[in-house]
């Protein structure tokens, strides 16, 4: 069993090594002490230490609050376990194996002859999921989100796309928000997310109070129960077994994609940070494409090489960027078809889509 001690030494090396065990991040030192990076798509901006030495990195999980060692030092950890694909609930002791050969460390017993106290893990507490009597309650389709694509799509199609994905309505903070469940390919609703949209242009209500929530938390789940590790839409893997995979970040753009290129089965992340093996794990065998964000290209194109490497036949698409004039520096997939669907209404004359499902076919038979 692995001791105290020991995890205080790896975790201390792991800060030590910072810069070796995430090389993706170009971390560097600062006069201070403390690490910094240029990297702003999957984890550290100069982070500045406070008085008592300890290290804020901002994420796209949130700010983690490192220290050189102690029991701190494990917000560190978790993002070792992010970037390594493992699940921070049940593969703690993997994850420590992991980080002793990656930082080339003997375990305790072949390098110290003393004998110190044994640290005991916590008890693993069950998963919790959100229970299907009380999501079906919600209401169906008249979400702002949906209205506003109404104006884009066929009634009818949307509807079909809004049924498979259980996508919800949530009345609240002066809006109709859309729920986005975290479906297993097993059924069990992990979690979900609530975000209110803005019913004339779709965009997302960011810093706008109760804009972003999580389902499990509004329906009064035990939230240290409740884990996310599943893509959205993984419920529809068995549904569809010979469909190729197509993933984005958003869910929204997942929505929009299936709409849009029903020929592939749309699935999301939720996050740049978030395509991981362990979310990827039920698509082993199936082709998949990636489709990134404009400002995610390249964080994604690496990522696909990594899982290759692991076994994965994924392609990431990055052609995306050639768009970036009409869309943005922050686009994807949906503002793309958006901005087609816009320029359809607005031209009289037969207008060549930009990216519609023959083309979709097109990088299928690459």
């Amino acid at each position: 069993m692995v001791t105290k001690d020991e995890i205080s030494s790896l975790l201390s090396a792991l800060f030590t090594h910072a810069d070796r065990m995430f090389p993706d991040m170009g971390f560097s030192r600062h006069p201070s002490g403390r690490w910094v990076s240029p990297r702003k798509y999957h984890g550290a901006i100069a982070h500045k230490p406070n008085k008592e030495k300890t290290y804020i990195a901002k994420t796209d999980r949130g700010d983690y609050v490192i220290k050189e060692q102690g029991e701190d030092g494990l917000k560190l950890f978790d993002y070792y376990m992010d970037d390594r694909g493992l699940n921070r609930h049940t593969d703690f002791l993997k994850a420590l194996e992991m980080l002793r050969a990656d930082l080339g460390i003997l375990p305790w017993s072949a390098s110290n002859g003393s004998t110190p106290t044994r640290y005991q893990p916590r008890e693993e507490k069950p998963q919790a999921f959100v229970p299907w009597s009380v999501f079906r309650a919600l209401r169906l389709k008249d979400d702002y989100l949906f209205l506003y694509l109404s104006q884009y799509f066929n009634n009818t199609r949307l509807g079909v796309v809004w049924t498979e994905y259980e996508v919800r309505t949530k009345p609240g903070w002066g809006g109709l928000r859309t729920v986005f469940p975290y479906i297993n390919e097993k059924g069990k609703i992990e979690d979900g997310s609530i975000v209110l949209y803005d019913r004339h242009t779709g965009h997302s209500m960011k810093g706008e109070k109760g804009a972003f929530s999580s389902l499990a938390k509004e329906l009064g789940c035990k939230m240290e129960y409740v884990r996310r590790s599943c893509l959205f839409g993984a419920h529809l893997i068995p549904k569809y077994p010979t469909k190729v995979v197509g993933i984005v970040e958003s869910e929204k753009t997942a929505l929009i994609c299936a709409v849009s290129a029903p020929s592939l089965l749309w699935l999301a992340t939720g996050g740049k940070s978030k395509l991981t093996p362990g979310r990827l794990a039920p698509l082993k065998g199936r082709k998949i494409l990636i489709f990134p964000d404009i400002d995610g290209v390249e964080a994604w194109e690496q990522k696909a090489e990594e899982l290759k490497k692991i076994g994965f036949d994924i392609r990431c698409e990055s052609s995306i960027k050639e768009y970036q004039p009409l869309i943005g520096d922050h686009g994807d997939e949906a503002d793309l078809l958006l901005f087609e669907k816009e320029r359809k209404l607005r031209e009289e004359e037969r207008y060549m889509g930009i990216r519609d499902e023959e083309e979709y076919q097109k990088l299928l038979r690459k």
